[in-house]
């Protein structure tokens, strides 16, 4: 379950710090 749930975490995490890259800039250096 925490493999799964770490590598759906990390799919979404890339793909949302993607998407959000111009607003997170700063928070994700």
């Amino acid at each position: 379950m925490s493999d799964a749930m770490t590598e759906i975490d990390r799919g979404t995490y890339f793909k949302d710090r993607s998407k959000l890259k111009p607003k997170t800039s700063k928070q994700y250096p």
